[in-house]
């Protein structure tokens, strides 16, 4: 099967993701909305806006979201269209050098090795992860009503 481009993904495919259920979901969709909204729906790659069609912007998170130390930390996921997450999903080593002069080589470095440790939380902390990402959402949107434009800095949980 021939490698498609990022052209080909459908807005099937740009709509359909999939959180798991319980609380790990909502923390997901959660996470994902702050990610968004605090880059106010510019990808941070290509800097198009998608304010006007908001599905097509994705949480892409620097590791997978298996590495539980970085799932849900701010400095570990960054605003991208749909086209620029699956062409980085397609290569990674464009990924890498991306993430290396997006967040600098130190920086990057360090969200490489806090994904490398591992991470539990518990039920409560989950809770309280959660409420503080919603916290956070109302904060973002209140200063975009207020006029606040561009990138938000965010107060991550942990």
């Amino acid at each position: 099967m021939p490698l498609r481009s990022s052209r080909d993904i459908t807005r099937c495919e740009i709509e359909n993701v999939k959180y798991p259920k319980g609380i790990d979901g909502s923390l997901d969709r959660a996470f994902s909305g702050l990610i968004r909204e605090a880059a106010n729906y510019e990808c941070q790659h290509c800097h198009k806006n998608y304010r006007h069609d908001t599905r097509s912007m994705h949480c892409a998170h620097i590791h997978s979201r298996k590495h539980r130390a970085t799932r849900w930390h701010t400095d570990g996921a960054i605003c991208l269209c749909a086209s620029c997450h699956r062409r980085f999903t397609d290569f990674p080593l464009e990924w890498a050098d991306f993430v290396r002069r997006y967040y600098g080589k130190d920086n990057a470095d360090d969200i490489s090795r806090l994904a490398h440790t591992i991470r539990k939380y518990t039920s409560a902390e989950k809770g309280e992860m959660l409420d503080h990402y919603k916290a956070e959402l109302a904060r973002i949107k209140k200063l975009r009503l207020e006029g606040e434009t561009g990138i938000i800095e965010l107060v991550s949980y942990d």
